[in-house]
């Protein structure tokens, strides 16, 4: 065998090679969550909204966090080897949060749910995120509510 085809024989397996360590060197993560349009961050780094399929990492571990706006994030630590496809579906919940509420004047009552709130405006109140029904009484003008949520 010449030294040429030798040296052909060589490449092509150096390129076959590194094609599969490519191919199984890397793993690939999918993420859905309810609801849909979650952030979906890997060691920090945003790499899209749910659905998302394919996501490249590296081998070994990793910290994958699911963020929506009015939900408690999730965070996981995932180990993942070479050629692994990991398939995470996340039902999030509501997250926590601090009402801020202001009126003008000032020293308006306020219903949440049909459910009178101690303290007149402004005051604060903490509770879990919901979609409510807010109630102002004792003022003509405006009530603010501002929502803070936590991290």
């Amino acid at each position: 065998m010449s030294n040429s085809i030798k040296y052909l024989v060589a490449g092509v397996l150096l390129v076959l090679a590194f094609a599969a360590y490519q191919y199984f060197g890397t793993a690939s993560l999918s993420v859905t969550s309810i609801p849909s349009e979650a952030k979906v961050y890997v060691d920090g780094q945003l790499k899209g909204v749910t659905p998302i399929d394919g996501i490249e990492v590296s081998s070994g571990r990793h910290l994958l966090e699911v963020k929506h706006s009015y939900f408690a994030p999730v965070k996981q630590d995932i180990r993942l080897s070479r050629g692994d496809h990991l398939n995470r579906g996340y039902e999030l919940k509501m997250g926590k949060g601090t009402y801020e509420f202001m009126s003008n004047p000032r020293g308006a009552w306020v219903e949440v749910d049909g459910k009178r709130i101690a303290g007149r405006t402004p005051f604060k109140y903490e509770s879990a995120v919901s979609y409510t029904h807010l109630r102002a009484h004792e003022t003509v003008l405006d009530l603010v509510c501002r929502l803070l949520l936590e991290k």
